[in-house]
């Protein structure tokens, strides 16, 4: 599939390197006239390349002037579990707490995604990608700092939800 990726980096190089008025033109060269792209929410479902590039590609480009795709990022994990075993003793909680129960949720949700960012399998997966085999320990240093910061400033967000 090495020539499948190629053709799939060397678009999203171009689309980089190009101007937003050329948006059209740089599809047109990497998709189909009769493109169905499935996006997510609130994009859904968009049918040719015009309204692909005028529905997606334009706003996204003038809303993110300086994006990059970068191979040397790994995201990893997924909260997917945690979600599904807590979400309703989360609820249930917020119920005999008398708050709300989507907030508790949503923040157990939140928290989640904050363990998934210090998660030793997420990092050994992502060193591992991006050839830093080893480095786990500088990798969790630097990434403690920023997960606590997330951690205290999503938890005063709920607490000032909560006690509004």
């Amino acid at each position: 599939f090495q020539s499948q990726k190629k053709i799939v980096l060397d678009f999203y190089d171009t689309l980089q390197k190009s101007d937003i008025e050329e948006t059209s033109i740089i599809l047109s060269k990497y998709c189909s006239d009769d493109i169905l792209w499935r996006g997510f929410h609130p994009f859904n479902e968009i049918n040719n390349l015009k309204n692909l590039a005028s529905e997606f590609w334009v706003p996204f480009r003038k809303s993110f002037t300086s994006f990059q795709r970068r191979m040397d990022i790994f995201l990893a994990g997924s909260n997917t579990v945690s979600n599904l075993m807590l979400s309703q003793f989360q609820y249930e909680t917020a119920n005999i707490l008398g708050v709300s129960g989507a907030l508790m949720v949503a923040s157990q949700s939140v928290g989640a995604a904050a363990g998934n960012m210090v998660a030793i399998h997420n990092v050994v997966a992502a060193s591992a990608t991006v050839g830093l085999i080893g480095k786990e320990g500088i990798i969790l240093r630097i990434t403690i700092l920023p997960t606590i910061y997330y951690l205290i400033f999503s938890g005063a967000i709920v607490s000032f939800l909560i006690y509004l």
